[in-house]
C-alpha cells in the first residue's frame, strides 16, 4: 500500500480520476465523467419515474442524488484546477 507522501515529495492524489482530472487541461476526460454520471442520473429518473416500491424508492433517490453530486464534484474540481467553463 501506497502511503501519503510528506510535504517535500510529489502531489498527493486520491485516486486515477483525480490523476486523470489534474492532466485534463482541455476537458475531455471531465466531459466523459459528466456524461456518465448524467446517463446515470437519467437511468435512476426512468425508474422512479416508472414506478418502484417505496424501499425502492428511497435507494433510487439516494443513487440519483449520489449521480448528481458526483457530477457536480467532478465539475466544481475541473474548474478550481483551469478557472473556466
Amino acid at each position: 500500500m501506497k502511503s501519503v507522501p510528506a510535504a517535500s515529495d510529489e502531489p498527493f492524489t486520491l485516486c486515477d480520476m483525480q490523476t486523470k482530472l489534474n492532466a485534463d487541461e482541455k476537458g475531455t476526460y471531465s466531459d466523459e465523467l459528466r456524461a456518465f454520471f448524467e446517463k446515470a442520473y437519467n437511468e435512476v429518473k426512468v425508474a422512479m419515474d416508472a414506478g418502484l416500491a417505496p424501499d425502492e424508492f428511497d435507494k433510487h433517490q439516494k443513487l440519483l442524488e449520489a449521480t448528481a453530486l458526483a457530477a457536480s464534484v467532478v465539475d466544481s474540481y475541473w474548474k478550481l484546477l483551469y478557472g473556466r467553463d
